[in-house]
């Protein structure tokens, strides 16, 4: 009997001592993919979106528009 309870603690020892270390892993694993979210989210704020890229080509076509305008009034042109 005395036996058997010995194993039972040296069981439950041990059980506890792999939860704990699974406990340790999952919390490690959660902050890697967080701090991984943070730099995605960092990354993604730093990239140009659609609407930035349609105003420069806006912007693009008036000076163009302006610059062909222009020469065309310098060589006598209407």
């Amino acid at each position: 009997m005395v036996a058997a309870d010995k194993m039972y603690e040296l069981l439950i020892t041990i059980l506890a001592g792999l939860a704990g270390l699974c406990m340790w892993i999952v919390r490690r694993l959660w902050g890697r993919i967080d701090t991984i979210e943070s730099r995605v989210d960092n990354l993604y704020q730093d990239r140009l979106k659609k609407s930035d890229l349609d105003k420069i080509i806006d912007i693009q076509h008036l000076i163009l528009q302006n610059l062909l305008t222009k020469r065309k009034n310098k060589n006598g042109e209407n």
